[in-house]
């Protein structure tokens, strides 16, 4: 008889529609779930009274990433799954039409802040298996998605990714699914 270790579940953006949905649908089943959330709101209390673990963290801060990675480990927490729920649509804009800066952001927050938490939690994953990593990505993934070029480009940037860990990283299965 083999022993296989329970799932557990990192969410980033749980307080999001789809994360709620998953974290509320994995504490269910009876996983343990950690997430990561940009403001306090009822929907994060209702998650936390749920029995998830939530953790206010804005993923483009690398202080905060590392102050998350450090309270994983201070309760020694290790993940099987990481999901990445995180979605900035604005700024909502045509691109000459936009602040660049805000353009920008929103490009770092699509994209290379969800690389950094994974980058950052990696050594914590449960290592008697696979580890498996879930990106989403949004519109705008086949055809032009106008006024919302940063998010599909972020988004773009995830789908080029998935293809680079899943060639780089054998200990890893890392999927990107479209949402709409």
């Amino acid at each position: 008889m083999s022993f296989k270790k329970p799932l557990r579940f990192i969410v980033l953006a749980a307080s999001s529609d789809i994360g709620g949905h998953l974290v509320e649908n994995y504490l269910r089943q009876g996983y343990e779930v950690v997430g990561t959330y940009r403001n306090r709101t009822p929907r994060v209390i209702e998650l936390e009274n749920a029995g998830a673990r939530l953790f206010p963290v804005d993923i483009t801060s690398a202080d905060q990433v590392v102050s998350f990675v450090e309270q994983l480990q201070a309760i020694e927490f290790s993940w099987n799954t990481l999901i990445s729920a995180v979605g900035l649509l604005e700024p909502i804009n045509s691109f000459f039409s936009t602040n660049f800066e805000a353009w920008e952001d929103s490009v770092i927050t699509n994209s290379t802040a969800q690389l950094r938490m994974l980058h950052a939690v990696y050594d914590l994953r449960e290592r008697s298996g696979l580890s498996k990593v879930l990106f989403f990505a949004g519109g705008g993934t086949n055809g032009a998605f106008d006024n919302y070029s940063a998010y599909c480009l972020g988004k773009l940037t995830l789908i080029k990714m998935t293809e680079l860990l899943h060639s780089e990283c054998l200990d890893l299965q890392v999927s990107i699914i479209g949402t709409g």
